[in-house]
């Protein structure tokens, strides 16, 4: 079986495992809890998304007693088929979900926006600004503090509101200019001392608002920025 293409099947056969043998002194695990467990694995594993028929659950059913035997069959091309179509539906599903929580669509919600960062706060122990900031500064450095004029030396890393990573938009020691960052990073930057690292929780209205957004990243959503400040260079 390919597991990496389809991990979450072969999760059904770890119970199989001698660590899941129950001691001989204990109760014994009532049958109404492995069916609860099986319930369970499938709603948590989203496998019932997969609209199988009747007919392919009760094969698959077959695989799993088969496999708690030990009786095992090579994958041959139907099958590996199979689990391939299984991780695409799978990666389909993980997207959809995504888009779902974290998308455009659902900032556009009345009141998501504040819940979304309620929560990253609560996460994450950030603290908030007058004007919607979420933030921690961290390993407060003892230099001295950019002024709005001041050009910057920094290292940042831009996350989607999912904390999945923009890699183009990850740059290490580059010189920017703090009237050319948008709100919520002149503000972050502001508050921190050459040597202070943070994290930054930008709503889009401090990030790029009504202007055009970088490649990668999803227009009208929070953007997390992890940043070091390494060096202020003053305005002449």
């Amino acid at each position: 079986m390919n597991h990496r293409i389809c991990p979450i099947l072969t999760g059904l056969f770890l119970f199989a495992a001698p660590a899941f043998a129950v001691e001989a002194s204990a109760p014994p695990v009532p049958l109404e809890a492995y069916t609860t467990v099986g319930t369970s694995l499938v709603q948590e594993n989203r496998l019932a998304q997969l609209g199988w028929s009747e007919a392919q659950v009760e094969a698959f059913l077959k695989g799993v007693r088969a496999g708690f035997r030990g009786d095992g069959r090579p994958v041959d091309a139907a099958a590996q088929g199979l689990l391939n179509e299984i991780g695409r539906r799978m990666q389909a599903m993980d997207a959809e979900e995504k888009r779902r929580r974290f998308g455009p669509e659902a900032f556009a919600q009345p009141g998501y926006l504040k819940r979304y960062l309620t929560e990253m706060r609560r996460q994450f122990k950030l603290e908030e600004s007058d004007s919607g900031l979420s933030y921690d500064i961290q390993a407060a450095g003892y230099g001295v503090r950019p002024g709005p004029d001041d050009t910057i030396l920094i290292t940042y890393q831009v996350n989607q509101a999912d904390m999945s990573t923009v890699p183009h938009l990850a740059v290490d020691h580059v010189k920017v200019r703090m009237a050319d960052l948008p709100p919520g990073l002149r503000e972050g930057f502001q508050m921190m001392a050459v040597g202070s690292a943070g994290m930054l929780v930008l709503p889009p209205e401090l990030s790029y608002g009504a202007g055009p957004w970088p490649e990668g990243t999803e227009r009208g959503t929070p953007l997390v920025f992890l940043v070091r400040l390494h060096e202020v260079i003053a305005a002449p």
